[in-house]
Formats: C-alpha cells, sequence, structure tokens
C-alpha cells in the first residue's frame, strides 16, 4: 500500500503524482509505479498512445512493474491493483533493461540505415546534380553579397573542396531550406 512520504509514483501524461488519486490522467498514456523505495532509480518515463498501440508499447510491458490501460475502468482497475499489492523487486536483467547502455543499443538498433532505406542511384544522381547547380551559382561574389553570405577572406580556412568553413555553413543552410520545400530530397 501507498503511504503518506512513500517514494513510489505513478506518472501519466508527464506529470508525476505522489499519490495517485490527486488527479485522473487521461486515458490511453501509461502508469508506472517505482518497484520499490530502494530502487527508486526505475525512471518515470511513459508514453502517450493516443493514437492506438506503439512500438513504445511493447517497450513498455517488458517491465512487470508497468500497469498500461486503454480507458477509464482500465485505469481503475489499474490503479487497485498498484494500491491493494506491493510492486515485485526487479531482478537485475529487467534493471538492466532500464539502463543507459541498454538504451543506447536500442536507439542504435532502431537508427541504423538498411539497404533498403539508402537513396536509389537516380536519386543520388538528382541530388548530386542539384548540387553542382547550387554550388555555381552561389560561387559568384556578387550574389554571394546580395544574399548575406560572407565573401571570402585570406582569413577562411579552406576544406578539402576549396570552400570556407563560413561558405559551407550557408551552403549547408541553403540547402536545408531547398530541402524543407522539397526542391531536393534527403538522402
Amino acid at each position: 500500500m501507498l503511504r503518506p512520504g512513500d517514494p513510489r509514483m505513478w506518472c501519466a501524461l508527464g506529470q508525476c503524482y505522489e499519490s495517485p488519486d490527486l488527479n485522473m490522467p487521461q486515458a490511453g498514456l501509461l502508469s508506472f509505479p517505482s518497484a520499490s523505495a530502494r530502487q527508486a532509480a526505475v525512471r518515470c518515463y511513459r508514453r502517450a498512445v493516443a493514437n492506438g498501440d506503439r512500438e513504445g508499447i511493447a517497450l513498455h510491458k517488458l517491465f512487470s512493474n508497468c500497469l498500461t490501460y486503454t480507458d477509464a475502468a482500465g485505469f481503475s482497475a489499474a490503479l487497485g491493483r498498484a494500491l491493494s499489492e506491493d510492486p515485485a523487486p526487479m531482478d537485475d536483467a529487467t534493471l538492466g533493461k532500464l539502463s543507459w547502455e541498454a538504451a543506447t543499443e536500442r536507439l542504435l538498433e532502431v537508427s541504423e540505415i538498411r539497404p533498403a532505406e539508402w537513396p536509389s542511384g537516380r536519386e543520388a544522381r538528382y541530388d548530386d546534380m542539384l548540387w553542382r547547380m547550387y554550388r555555381s551559382v552561389v560561387g559568384f561574389s556578387a550574389l554571394r553579397a546580395g544574399l548575406g553570405i560572407s565573401s571570402t577572406s585570406p582569413d577562411d580556412r579552406p576544406t578539402e573542396d576549396g570552400s570556407s568553413d563560413d561558405e559551407r555553413a550557408a551552403d549547408w543552410e541553403l540547402w536545408h531550406d531547398l530541402t524543407s520545400i522539397g526542391l531536393a530530397s534527403r538522402a
């Protein structure tokens, strides 16, 4: 049972309540009691699942102390269970899943670029063509001055392609703008 001053917390809608009866969070969110007062290292992270079942739910269901709900009745049932039962202490394997190392491994796994996600040869040639056209246009000093891009000076350090760091920063900003309005693909 939760008692006043008990460090276990419920998290829902990004707000932590020391007492779960202070506010009822909206349905479709996750609530997490920590394992015990000693294991308060369990982070109060949660993910809104307003648009249905997402992959974040699968991660949260890995932990036995994570109670999920989808409606008010489910929240009441989860809350009743949390108030009537003490959560089981987490074992080393579960705590390992909550570590920064495990989170980093999950991040690297989902951020890995698979061969099917690389741009096709046609897209790469199109991007190269746009880049060459862009470099040929902004290489003129008068145009660079008109656009407010710094001109090259003897103090600028040239890079491997002969442009300065300031030019490359300005080039990147313009390239980002072209990409955001759809004139270039994100390669």
